[in-house]
């Protein structure tokens, strides 16, 4: 029983609205406090949401046994989900390590913990997580993330309905399989 179709389309949608939102940067936005907690939300919901899809993926890959000539488009499919799923997964945990962060700070215990080998390392995830945040990185990670997922989907699209259902699917066929 192939389910790939019923767990893909709630993280494309998600993960495709938080790109949108990283990349509009408008200044009114990106100061209000909530406007973090939202792009969080789509951000780590996604990305969870991204890694079922993703493992239901072999589900599909039984349908298309009987598309051999598709194997080729399957690999490629695979590899940009691949890349997908691990973009969004690295903005997820950083909007995730962050929150926790900003949670554990209000803890009485902070202090102590921040002088432990484990509140050391969680420094370290913390900065790192912070890093990611900058907005010319996050900018360029949304960017690629938005490019891969749209790629995957495309493939995804020219494995089920053909090449000839829209013509963006027909330019990344012949773009990526010339002679399909």
């Amino acid at each position: 029983m192939n389910i790939h179709p019923i767990f893909v389309h709630f993280p494309i949608a998600l993960l495709t609205i938080y790109a949108v939102l990283e990349i509009l940067r408008f200044k009114k936005l990106t100061q209000n406090a909530v406007w973090f907690g939202i792009k969080a939300f789509l951000a780590i919901v996604g990305a969870l949401a991204s890694i079922v899809a993703f493992s239901t993926g072999d589900t599909a890959v039984s349908a298309l046994r009987s598309h051999p000539e598709l194997r080729q488009v399957l690999r490629v499919h695979e590899s940009f989900a691949t890349w997908t799923v691990t973009i969004f997964c690295i903005i997820g945990a950083s909007y995730l390590i962050i929150l926790i962060g900003r949670w554990w700070k209000t803890k009485p215990s902070y202090g102590r913990f921040t002088a432990t080998a484990a509140g050391k390392a969680w420094s370290f995830l913390r900065h790192i997580a912070e890093y990611i945040q900058r907005p010319a990185i996050i900018v360029i990670l949304a960017l690629a993330g938005l490019f891969f997922i749209t790629v995957t989907g495309t493939l995804g699209g020219l494995m089920v309905y053909g090449k000839a259902s829209d013509p963006f699917v027909g330019l990344v066929a012949k773009l990526f399989f010339p002679t399909l």
